[in-house]
C-alpha cells in the first residue's frame, strides 16, 4: 500500500472520527454513542428544525458521512469538496492541521486516487447486491437459507440486511467482470458478504447456500481480495470507550461468526477466514493499537478433530506472539458434543454468556503447557505398570516443560503457575522449587543469548543507515528498538523492585482510600471528604513550588499508615532516592520532633548529625541528641520500611510504558493498596511521535486503565501552567502541557500555596485591601488565606466523579516540616484534627517476610 494511502487509513480516519466536529464546525456535529449527528444536510443547509440526525458519521462506517435519504461521501473527499481543494496530499495536510495531528511527509496521491476509485466501484456493486436481495429469486433463496439452515431469527436477519449483506446475480456478476472467480457457481454461491477492513470495502465473500458443497468449496472470494493480510471486520477505532478493553482483539474463524457477535453487541471482534492467521494481518491490527488477541476456534465433534484443532490453536498462538502481541485462547463449550462455532453458539446463548466465556480465557503459555501435560499423560497411561512414572517419561516431560518455560511466549506470571501445576501433576516427583531453579538458570542463558543476537542485528542495521548518510534514521531505529531489547531480560530488570519473594496475586480493593482532608461549600456546610478512589486515577495539581510533591508525600504516608493491608508504592522522577527517604523520615518524625525542618541532605549521616545539633540547640538537653533522632528514624525503618508498607523508587527511565510495566509487575507479586507518581509531565511514551498534548492525555488514560485493571488508587502530581494567576483562576485546563490529562482522572485537586501572591495579570484577585472583594475572594480570606503570608494551602476540588465538585478548603501548611493538615475536619466524623495527629504510628504487621536488619547505636540506616 502507498504510504499516503496507509496514513489516511491507519492515522487520519481514526483521528478524524474522534474529532469530526473540529473538521466540520459549520455542521454543528454532536457526538452520541454511535458516532456523530447533525441537523444539516451535506451542503450545509438546515433540514427539518426538529431533526437532529439528518447527516451522520457512524461507527459502522467511520470513514464516511451519510445524509439520510441523500448521498454518502468519504470524509476526505467531503473535506476537499467543502474547501475547494484538488490535491489529495494538500487536503490531507490541511485536514491534519484542523484536527490537530501531525501531517505526513510529502507523498504522491495517484495511488490513493486509484484505491479510492476501486472502493467506490465496489460500493456501487454492493448497493446493487443489497437491492437484489429483496427483488430477485436468488435473494429469496438467501433469506430462506438464513432462516432454515442457519437458524437465524427474523430480528437477526433484519440486522444482517441492515448491516449490508447481499446476493450475487448473473447481472451483477457480469458488471463485476474479472473480479468474479471462475470457480464461483452461480446457482450455489449466492450469499454475498462485503469484506470490510477499517471500513474499506476490499472485496466480497460468496457462500454456498445449498448445503451441497463442503470444506473449502463453500466459499469463493473476489479476485485480488487480500484476505490473509486483512482481518475481516477490523475497525481500529476505540469502539468501547474503554482504552484498556480496546487493546484486546477477539479473533474468530468465520465471517458469519464475527458478524453475529458484532451485531449482537460484542465489540472488537474480527474473522480470519480459517484456522490460520497471517503475520501481516496481525501487524495491521497492531498499528491500530491492539496489544492482546483472544482466539476462538471452532469446537469439533470428535476427540480426534479437537486434538488437531489444539495443534492449530498452538500454531496460531505462536504466530500471534511472533507478531509482538499477547495471545489468549478460548474453547467454546459444546452442550451436546456437536461442532460449535460462535455463530451457532449465539443461536442458543446470549451475548452476555459469550462474553463470560471470553473473560475466562487462558494464556497462550498455559494452553501450550496443558498440551504438554496431555501428551505426558498419554505416555503414562500407555505404560504397562501405571503405579509410578517411568524414568524416561519423567525425563522427557521435564525437558519439554523446561523448553516451554524458557520460551519467550511464557510470561513470568505463567511460569509461577506452571511450577505449581508441574509439581501437582507429577505428584511431587518434580518439585516446584527444583524446577524453578533449573528453569531460571536456562532462562538467564537464553535471554542473554537472545539479547546479544538482537542487539547485534539492530546495531548492524543502524550502522548501515549511518554509513548511508542517514544518522537520524539510525538514531530513531536504536531509540525505537532499545526498550524491546531491555524487555528481553524483563525478569532480571523488574525483580530489582522486589525486596521479598513473590507473594502471590491478590483480589482488587473496593471503594477507596479515605484521607484526613475535607472540602466545603460556600456556606461552610456539607463537607466532602477527599477519597482516593480504587480503580481510578487522581491528580494533585499545583504551580511550581506550591506543594504538590509535599501533598503527595502526606497522602502516601497517611495511606501507608492507615491500617489497611498492602504496600504503598511511591515513584519520583525528579528527586534522588536518598532525598526521598529523608523527606518521608522527616515527615514521619515531625510530630515527635516538632523543630525539625525538612531540608535536603546528601547522606543519612549528615541528616542525623544536623538533626541532633538542632535538637540540642532547641532543648539544651545533652541526653536527647543523636539517640532521639535515631529512635525516630529506626521507628520509621521498622514500621514502614522493613515491613514493606512504604516502598520508594527513583525512576531513571522517564518512559510511561516502562513505569506501567514496573507497577504491573509489582501488583502481580505483592498486595498493593495505592500508587503515587511525582509527576506526570516528567513522563514520555516510548516511540510516541504525535504532539505532546495528546501524548500526555494518552499517558493519563493509560494510568487510569492500570488503576482499573488492579483495582487500586493511582495518584499523580501535575504541574499547573502560568495561566493560573491566582487561587481563583486555577482550573483543570491550567494543567501544564495538556488539559487532556484530566480526561483519565476521576479526582483532581488544585493547590495554591499562600506564600505566593497573585500574579500581576490576575483580574479576579484584588490585592488592595481598601477595594471591594469578590464573593469568592471574601470566602477564601474568611477561611484564613492571605496571599503573601506563609502557613496556608488553598485547595480546590475541581473534579470528583460521583461526588460534589467546585468545593474548596484552606489547610495549614507547615513548609519547614512538610506537613499539610486539615484543621477544619468535621468533629461529627470523630477524626482528630490536631496537627500531625494522623502521623502517629499504629501497630503494623509486615506484608512480606524480609530479612530484617536491626540498628545498633549510630550505625548507618540500611536503606
Amino acid at each position: 500500500m502507498n504510504p499516503l494511502t496507509d496514513f489516511i487509513q491507519t492515522t487520519l480516519y481514526p483521528a478524524l472520527f474522534d474529532r469530526a466536529n473540529m473538521a466540520f464546525p459549520e455542521l454543528g456535529l454532536k457526538q452520541y454513542r454511535g458516532g456523530w449527528a447533525t441537523p444539516c444536510k451535506l451542503d450545509g443547509t438546515q433540514s427539518h428544525p426538529y431533526r437532529q440526525d439528518k447527516s451522520v458519521i457512524t461507527r459502522n462506517h467511520p470513514t464516511r458521512i451519510l445524509e439520510q435519504g441523500g448521498d454518502s461521501k468519504d470524509l476526505l473527499s467531503y473535506w476537499m469538496e467543502r474547501n475547494n481543494q484538488t490535491s489529495t496530499f494538500e487536503a490531507v495536510c490541511s485536514l491534519c492541521s484542523a484536527i490537530g495531528i501531525q501531517a505526513p511527509e510529502r507523498q504522491t496521491s495517484e495511488e490513493w486516487e486509484k484505491f479510492k476509485a476501486e472502493i467506490e466501484t465496489r460500493e456501487r456493486h454492493l448497493s446493487a447486491m443489497r437491492k437484489a436481495l429483496h427483488t430477485t429469486e436468488q435473494g429469496a433463496q438467501v433469506i430462506d437459507y438464513l432462516k432454515q439452515s442457519r437458524g437465524y431469527t427474523e430480528q437477526y436477519i433484519t440486522k444482517l440486511i441492515e448491516w449490508g449483506i447481499g446476493v450475487i446475480t448473473p447481472e451483477i456478476a457480469s458488471q463485476m467482470g474479472d473480479a468474479i472467480p471462475r470457480s464461483l457457481q452461480m446457482d450455489k454461491h449466492l450469499l454475498a458478504i462485503p469484506y470490510r477492513n477499517r471500513d474499506r470495502l476490499l472485496g466480497f465473500t460468496f457462500r454456498d447456500v445449498t448445503g451441497s458443497l463442503g470444506g473449502g468449496d463453500k466459499y469463493r472470494f473476489t479476485f485480488g481480495l487480500a484476505k490473509k493480510a486483512n482481518l475481516f471486520g477490523l475497525s481500529g477505532l476505540r469502539l468501547t470507550g474503554n482504552k484498556e478493553k480496546d487493546r484486546t482483539l477477539t479473533i474468530v474463524e468465520g465471517q458469519l461468526d464475527a458478524l453475529h457477535a458484532q451485531l449482537e453487541g460484542l465489540e472488537n471482534v474480527v474473522a480470519t477466514g480459517g484456522v490460520n492467521i497471517s503475520t501481516e494481518a496481525l501487524t495491521e491490527a497492531k498499528k491500530m493499537g491492539v496489544e492482546r488477541v483472544v482466539l476462538i476456534l471452532d469446537t469439533e465433534d470428535t476427540p480426534e478433530k479437537n486434538a488437531q484443532r489444539d495443534k492449530d490453536r498452538a500454531k496460531a498462538l505462536r504466530t500471534i506472539h511472533s507478531a509482538g502481541l499477547e495471545g489468549f485462547i478460548v474453547t467454546l463449550p459444546s452442550d451436546d458434543g456437536a461442532k460449535t462455532d460462535v455463530d451457532s453458539y449465539l443461536n442458543t446463548h446470549t451475548i452476555e454468556e459469550l462474553e463470560a466465556v471470553i473473560e475466562g480465557n487462558e494464556s497462550a503459555a498455559l494452553f501450550i503447557y496443558r498440551l504438554i501435560e496431555e501428551e505426558a499423560l498419554a505416555k503414562f497411561q500407555a505404560q504397562k505398570q501405571q503405579d509410578k512414572w517411568d524414568e524416561r517419561n519423567v525425563s522427557d516431560f521435564r525437558k519439554a516443560v523446561l523448553a516451554h518455560l524458557s520460551d519467550p511466549i511464557t510470561r513470568p506470571i505463567d511460569r509461577d503457575l506452571i511450577y505449581k501445576q508441574v509439581s501437582d501433576f507429577s505428584s511431587g516427583t518434580i518439585t516446584a522449587t527444583a524446577l524453578q531453579e533449573e528453569a531460571e538458570a536456562i532462562i538467564a542463558v537464553e535471554n542473554a543469548k537472545r539479547q546479544t543476537e538482537e542487539t547485534k542485528r539492530i546495531m548492524e542495521q543502524a550502522s548501515t543507515l549511518a554509513k548511508a548518510g542517514k544518522p537520524e534514521e539510525a538514531l530513531e531505529l536504536v531509540s525505537k528498538e532499545l526498550p524491546k531489547l531491555r524487555e528481553i531480560n524483563r525478569d532480571k530488570e523488574f525483580s530489582k523492585y522486589l525486596n521479598t519473594p513473590p507473594f502471590g496475586q491478590f483480589a482488587n480493593l473496593n471503594g477507596g482510600t479515605e484521607t484526613p482532608y475535607y472540602f466545603w461549600d460556600r456556606k461552610n456546610e456539607n463537607p466532602e471528604q477527599l477519597i482516593l478512589p480504587s480503580g481510578a486515577l487522581s491528580i494533585i495539581a499545583a504551580p511550581t513550588s506550591h506543594g504538590k510533591s509535599t501533598m503527595l508525600r502526606n497522602l502516601a504516608l497517611h495511606t501507608a499508615k492507615n491500617g489497611a493491608e498492602g504496600a504503598v508504592l511511591y515513584f519520583t522522577l525528579e528527586e534522588s532516592l536518598d532525598n526521598l527517604k529523608i523527606q518521608f523520615a522527616t515527615l514521619n518524625s515531625a510530630p515527635s520532633l516538632p523543630f525539625i525542618s525538612n531540608n535536603y541532605f546528601k547522606t543519612i549521616q549528615a541528616y542525623k548529625l544536623r538533626k541532633s545539633l538542632e535538637y540540642f540547640a532547641h532543648t539544651g538537653d545533652l541526653n536527647q541528641t543523636l539517640r532521639e533522632v535515631e529512635t525516630q528514624l529506626q521507628l520509621f525503618e521498622e514500621t514502614l520500611w522493613n515491613t514493606g508498607r512504604l516502598r520508594l523508587y527513583f525512576m531513571e527511565r522517564p518512559e510511561s510504558n516502562h513505569l506501567i510495566d514496573v507497577i504491573s509487575y509489582l501488583c502481580k507479586q505483592i498486595k498493593v493498596k495505592a500508587v503515587f507518581v511525582d509527576y506526570i509531565q516528567k513522563l514520555h511514551k516510548a516511540g510516541y511521535r504525535n504532539n505532546r498534548r495528546e501524548e500526555l492525555g494518552e499517558i493519563s488514560q493509560d494510568f487510569e486503565s492500570l488503576a482499573l485493571k488492579y483495582g487500586i488508587p493511582i495518584v499523580m502530581g501535575a504541574q499547573v501552567n502560568r495561566e493560573a494567576l491566582s487561587p481563583l483562576e486555577i482550573a483543570n485546563q491550567n494543567i501544564g502541557d495538556s488539559s487532556n490529562i484530566e480526561w483519565g482522572a476521576s479526582v483532581i485537586v488544585m493547590l495554591w500555596n499562600s506564600d505566593f501572591k497573585a500574579l500581576p495579570k490576575s483580574q479576579l484577585w484584588e490585592a488592595d485591601p481598601d477595594k471591594k472583594r469578590s464573593p469568592d475572594q471574601t470566602l477564601i480570606e474568611s477561611r484564613g488565606l492571605t496571599l503573601g503570608e506563609k502557613g496556608k494551602m488553598f485547595a480546590l476540588l475541581s473534579k470528583n466523579r460521583g461526588g460534589a465538585v467546585g468545593l474548596s478548603s484552606v489547610w495549614t501548611y507547615e513548609t519547614a516540616k512538610g506537613i499539610i493538615t486539615d484543621t477544619t475536619q468535621p468533629s461529627a466524623k470523630g477524626i482528630n484534627a490536631t496537627s500531625g495527629a494522623y502521623f502517629q504510628t499504629a501497630p503494623e504487621t509486615p506484608i512480606t517476610t524480609p530479612i530484617q536488619t536491626k540498628i545498633k547505636s549510630s550505625e548507618e540506616l540500611p536503606f
